[in-house]
């Protein structure tokens, strides 16, 4: 029993020695080493011959086949204690829009089902304003194509949907991605309207934004892609909170786009806080001012898109619902970009009424619309 423990340590040892010969790191040579150490049904076969060919006793055996078992038992403990979780532990610092060096590579995981998906999904790149200064990394399920200041890169996955988020968000931790982008799960079918396109896709979108590492974003596409290049009338729709502040963050990508004409539309509440706790409000309160004044400076800046700010003091949801109406009455507006706020506002917490598609708690949503304006663009 004792050479047998012996002999197990000894591979730990002879793997961890290979590891760092080779660069490797020590724990991955622990993790061979213990793994070297699990036993199966060929070495049991083989005490068996060894055993009923008098080679050995039964007392011996009997030993060897208690010491398989329990060393094989307490390789996946042991295993537990030196390889964490590493993927779920990682802190990548890429993880939201809003990172603090904008000229660094945005990268971002698009998801697409069927080729539908493809045509807004690029217009919506597009916007961003990719660029050789300020360049997006794209990891997608099929092959976009190239524009300037995108890499693109392609990846396959044959998964059922109950368990497709966990490899969308694995494949976001691995790559570092800031916002995963998903379709929506109903499309535009030629007649108007919206059809599900399959009813595991909306359970699936679900399931992302709950586990998600980083940013999601969902794409409602009402309509075929724009030419890329062509001009883009964007709303950008401000409440408050974490989730309005990615949006903003979005905005100021969006910002470096001479092509597009940029609305930012922020809601005030009228006489009240948008949270129960005063001390929280004033915090989010402060920190919603520095990222729209960090916005407002770089769209001064020049250079890029035309920028509109407007603020709306409204006292409750349906004054802000009619506010949101008025501009989509304008007709002119390609896209809108609106957080999604996890119930805290009062102004939010009354829209349940107007939603066509409730969904579950995330962090962004990304809205797009066709043009009913004579310069209309189909998305």
């Amino acid at each position: 029993m004792f050479a047998a423990m012996v002999a197990a340590l000894l591979k730990v040892g002879a793997a961890v020695g290979i590891a760092g010969a080779f660069g490797m790191p020590l724990n991955d040579g622990t993790s061979i080493g213990l793994l070297l150490n699990t036993k199966g049904i060929i070495e049991l076969v083989i005490l068996n011959i060894a055993r009923n060919k008098g080679i050995m006793s039964d007392q011996l055996f009997m030993v060897l086949v208690f010491m398989s078992a329990l060393i094989t038992a307490m390789v996946s403990p042991l295993l537990a204690m030196v390889v964490k979780p590493a993927r779920r532990l990682v802190f990548y610092k890429r993880r939201t829009i809003a990172w603090p060096h904008p000229d660094a590579e945005f990268r971002v995981l698009t998801c697409v089902h069927v080729p539908r998906d493809v045509p807004a999904l690029l217009t919506l790149l597009d916007v961003v304003s990719p660029s050789s200064c300020s360049p997006i990394g794209v990891h997608a399920l099929s092959s976009p194509e190239n524009a300037v200041g995108v890499t693109a890169r392609t990846m396959a996955a044959v998964l059922p949907y109950a368990s497709m988020h966990e490899d969308i968000t694995s494949a976001a931790e691995n790559q570092h991605s800031a916002l995963i982008l998903l379709p929506f799960h109903k499309h535009r079918p030629v007649d108007g309207g919206l059809e599900v396109s399959h009813p595991a896709i909306q359970s699936l979108n679900g399931s992302v934004q709950r586990f998600s590492p980083c940013t999601v974003g969902i794409l409602v596409d009402r309509g075929l892609a724009a030419v890329p290049g062509a001009g883009y009338c964007v709303a950008v729709l401000f409440f408050d909170g974490s989730d309005d502040r990615e949006v903003a963050a979005q905005a100021t990508r969006m910002a470096k786009n001479p092509a597009i004409d940029l609305t930012v539309l922020r809601f005030v509440q009228k006489g009240g806080s948008f949270t129960a706790s005063e001390f929280d409000a004033l915090k989010e309160h402060k920190a919603d001012d520095g990222f729209l004044r960090e916005f407002l400076n770089r769209a001064n800046e020049g250079g890029g898109a035309t920028v509109e700010y407007r603020e709306r003091g409204v006292l409750n949801a349906s004054e802000m619902v009619a506010e949101i109406q008025s501009v989509e009455a304008m007709g002119n507006k390609d896209l809108f970009v609106v957080g999604k706020v996890p119930g805290a506002s009062a102004l939010t917490a009354g829209m349940a009424e107007w939603s066509e598609c409730p969904g579950r708690r995330g962090r962004s949503v990304t809205c797009w619309r066709p043009r009913t304006s004579r310069r209309r663009r189909r998305c």
